[in-house]
């Protein structure tokens, strides 16, 4: 049996790529650079408009499930 302490996360680009597509790091990367929240809009106009403002909003909202981020919504 292996000794789990020795296992290591590679956290580089690279490494997270294995989970992540491009467009989802670069909002981790944009939500957790900043110092205040974040509307939908504010992030998909942050990362390439190559994505639909859907996949932005899915993608947050998964994240919101997963407790990776908390979410306040208003109206408006």
């Amino acid at each position: 049996m292996s000794d789990i302490s020795s296992l290591k996360m590679d956290l580089s680009n690279i490494a997270l790529l294995m989970f992540f597509k491009p467009w989802q790091l670069a909002i981790m990367k944009l939500l957790w650079s900043g110092d205040r929240g974040l509307s939908s809009g504010e992030v998909w106009d942050g990362i390439d408009r190559d994505r639909s403002r859907a996949s932005v909003i899915n993608f947050l909202e998964d994240m919101t499930m997963e407790d990776l981020i908390s979410k306040h919504e208003i109206t408006g």
